[in-house]
């Protein structure tokens, strides 16, 4: 048995030729003569550097088609190069074999010349050194296959970006296109740029070629890095270690570390657009540095930005400086690393431990804020601002909510030890009851991505799943009895545009834009708030499907809502459409009736009635205040409802029965020092149920529908779709309630839809399951 290894009969002068072919064409569009692979390949290059003087006018006047011809010619001459590499390393590899396999026979495989193991010995040698030639072949095979569909695929970002990262195309891509995907970076340069590029930041340089080139240095690893995230891969190796090396060495040659460089950007050595791009992208490299998906984390970010995150370390003070002069100089630090961070892409977001951290630290801030007040710092400064960043990172929210990262996601937690759970809860506490300069537009971001997704769609959908998990960890913190006494009285005032000031008000009343993301999570998730179990008298809850949610809880959540009014409006036209949608179903379902539609309906209704009420006598000690409150609402729903029509193509008559649902229901009745609702009121046992019966018979009936509109009774919405207004007052006829009874005397006996029943035993279930389910919620305990 012999080495014979597979022949390789590539000539790899062949290829090597049609890459220098591919340099000729490149002459010819550029005019330009020499070693152009080394003009283009070598460094970055001015447009003006890469083509000839006399017709830099022409290849400037059509750029688009210069570009593109240079990327194909590089692209090719990059596949060929890289192939013909690919061969000769191959060649090199089976020239080393051999070698070996020559110096064993010269040895006689290290036996005397007559010993019968020779053969053996040669045959196991030769077993060896085929398998090894088999397995380079191999590689080779697939080498050739990947460049054959590399050289198809023509010069796409990621077949650029393949030539490049193997070391075939330096800087010809990126000086062809000036497209920053295309600029290559490499190990061990980091700490290099960083102390290149610092001098041009604090102003002792101007800003050169140099400059920019170490900015679309930097850019360029940030935007590799997350388009990689975009693809669901990981940057290669060197692009984080770069970053690491990068922020390492310009934290510590900057006065001040990283955070402090917003302040040393101030001045005229930079134009403002030049220092929002040095924000931006540094901002942008600290986010992708600090994921730990993309192999960075929190550990190797730089220490000034984690000093910030850690916070101001009072017990350090050495110096006698006092606690205010240690706070103020931390604030610096923290409103740096706010300017940085504000300036990234608002599309990166940070890692989960980086930004969960940061999310705990901006809890503190607004615990010292709400005790010491104007005394250290006043306002809540750039802690919103990080606060948005921080909950931009979804996998950091399910930790807050939950206590947990979402399975696979390898990262600390800033809280520990038997306290852990409590200070979690700490600082969401802190975060919802800090009056927030931005109305709590931050600190929805926590939860915002819960009703953006909504609920699970099955088993698979583990997206769903967690948004599940982590709503029920917010729901689980409302059954915590301290974390709800806290949200519903935060100790602020606030007043109102008519001069009103309301006292200790609930978080929602206080950060408007958090009820409104709460209402949002209302409305994703409204089948489990209008879930009937759990209900006073009905089964408790565990029976069902995820996720399951205490009544009581539920209650709260649902307070917190409307403790706005926009927010009220939200849920409260939400509720009153899908009554109206179970009315409709039910007066035009021919199959089964459905109680779970009616029933589920009237719950989520009278779940809205009761929390507005709950609310209104919060606000108030008399009959007046709350219903006034009320009626706010109330006339806004309606108002939003008149939209839905328009907006939506919703038909006539349910929009109709909606607003006579909000407009009839919420009756506040009583004493004024023990007022009550009548949930879902006495709408439902008025004449509106007649003539939402009337309408439902005209639909039906076309000839019905005709009388009706002859008589001026229906009429046509803004689609031209015809209706009954289940309001007589609203026909604008002398007698309409005697019109109605007419006409309802004449459908009172005929079948319903459904066949179960005639007219007026059908109207009287539903009145009957709808007030039963609805009035429930009257007796769940409240705050």
């Amino acid at each position: 048995m012999y080495f014979s290894p597979p022949p390789c009969d590539i000539d790899t002068g062949k290829l090597d030729q049609a890459a220098e072919d591919m340099l000729g064409i490149v002459s010819r569009i550029t005019g330009k003569n020499g070693n152009l692979e080394a003009l283009f390949n070598s460094a970055a290059r001015e447009f003006s550097d890469l083509i000839a003087e006399d017709i830099y006018a022409t290849a400037n006047d059509n750029h688009s088609a210069w570009t593109s011809a240079l990327t194909v010619c590089w692209h090719v001459w990059g596949v060929l190069t890289k192939w013909s590499g690919d061969v000769d390393r191959y060649k090199s590899r089976i020239a080393g074999l051999q070698e070996e396999w020559d110096a064993a026979l010269r040895d006689n495989f290290g036996l005397p010349p007559d010993d019968a193991g020779v053969i053996e010995a040669r045959r196991g040698l030769a077993g060896v050194l085929n398998d090894r030639a088999i397995g380079y072949w191999e590689t080779l095979e697939g080498e050739a296959g990947d460049n054959s569909a590399n050289l198809r695929g023509g010069p796409t970002v990621e077949n650029l970006r393949e030539l490049i990262d193997a070391g075939v195309l330096g800087f010809a891509a990126y000086n062809s296109t000036r497209e920053i995907l295309y600029y290559p970076a490499t190990f061990g340069t980091g700490g290099r740029d960083a102390e290149n590029l610092l001098p041009y930041l604090t102003g002792e340089k101007e800003p050169d070629d140099e400059y920019h080139r170490l900015m679309d240095q930097l850019a360029a690893v940030n935007a590799l890095a997350m388009d990689a995230k975009r693809n669901g891969e990981k940057p290669l190796d060197y692009q984080i270690e770069y970053l690491e090396e990068f922020y390492a060495a310009l934290d510590e040659a900057s006065e001040g570390g990283v955070v402090g460089l917003p302040d040393r950007l101030d001045g005229d050595h930079l134009t403002e657009e030049q220092r929002n791009e040095v924000l931006g992208t540094l901002g942008d490299g600290l986010l992708t540095l600090s994921d730990q998906s993309l192999g960075g984390g929190y550990d190797v970010l730089p220490e000034s930005v984690r000093d910030v995150v850690e916070g101001p370390d009072f017990s350090s003070d050495m110096s006698g400086r006092g606690v205010p002069t240690l706070y103020q100089a931390w604030q610096e630090q923290a409103a740096g690393l706010n300017e940085l961070l504000s300036h990234a892409d608002e599309e990166l977001e940070g890692g989960a431990e980086f930004s969960t951290r940061l999310m705990d630290c901006v809890g503190r801030e607004a615990e010292r804020l709400g005790m010491w007040g104007d005394d250290l710092g006043g306002d809540d400064g750039p802690m919103s601002g990080l606060l948005e960043v921080a909950t931009r990172n979804d996998d950091a929210n399910y930790a807050l909510l939950t206590g947990e990262y979402p399975p696979g996601v390898n990262a600390g937690l800033p809280w520990g030890g038997e306290n852990a759970e409590d200070q979690r809860t700490e600082t969401l506490e802190h975060l919802y009851t800090y009056d927030w300069g931005d109305d709590g537009a931050a600190i929805r971001g926590i939860t915002d991505w819960i009703a953006e997704g909504g609920p699970s769609a099955g088993d698979d959908d583990t997206a769903g799943g967690l948004r599940e998990t982590a709503l029920l960890g917010l729901m689980g913190l409302l059954e915590n009895e301290d974390f709800r006494e806290s949200m519903f009285g935060t100790g602020e005032h606030v007043e109102d545009e008519d001069g009103n000031t309301w006292h200790n008000v609930s978080a929602g009343h206080l950060n408007p834009q958090l009820a409104d993301g709460f209402a949002d999570i209302f409305i994703s998730f409204q089948d489990a708030f209008a879930n009937t179990d759990g209900l006073p008298d009905n089964v408790e809850l565990g029976h069902g499907e995820s996720p399951e949610i205490p009544a009581e809880t539920r209650m709260a959540f649902t307070q917190l809502v409307v403790a706005d009014p926009d927010a009220a409006v939200k849920v409260y036209v939400e509720a009153a459409y899908r009554t109206a949608e179970a009315m409709e179903e039910y007066s035009t379902n021919v199959g089964d009736r459905d109680y779970v539609a009616i029933n589920d309906a009237a719950s989520l209704q009278g779940l809205v009635e009761v929390a507005l009420l709950n609310e209104s006598v919060i606000r108030g000690s008399n009959d007046e205040d709350f219903i006034d409150y009320r009626n706010r609402v109330n006339g806004a729903a309606i108002n939003a409802l008149g939209g839905i029509a328009g907006d939506q193509d919703v038909s006539g008559l349910i929009v109709e029965i909606a607003k006579t649902a909000m407009g009839e229901a919420f009756r506040v009745s009583g004493e004024p020092a023990e007022p009550r609702v009548e949930v879902n009121g006495d709408w439902v046992d008025s004449e509106r149920m007649m003539g939402y019966a009337l309408g439902a018979a005209a639909e039906r009936d076309p000839e019905l529908m005709e009388e009706l509109e002859e008589e001026g009774i229906a009429r046509r919405n803004g689609s031209g779709e015809i209706y009954v207004p289940p309001d007589h007052s609203t026909w604008g006829l002398s007698g309409s309630d005697s019109l109605l009874s007419q006409y309802y005397s004449d459908i009172d006996d005929l079948p319903w839809p459904d066949g179960e029943s005639d007219t007026r035993e059908a109207v009287e279930d539903f009145i009957r399951d709808f007030q039963k389910t609805g009035n429930k919620w009257g007796n769940v305990p409240t705050q």
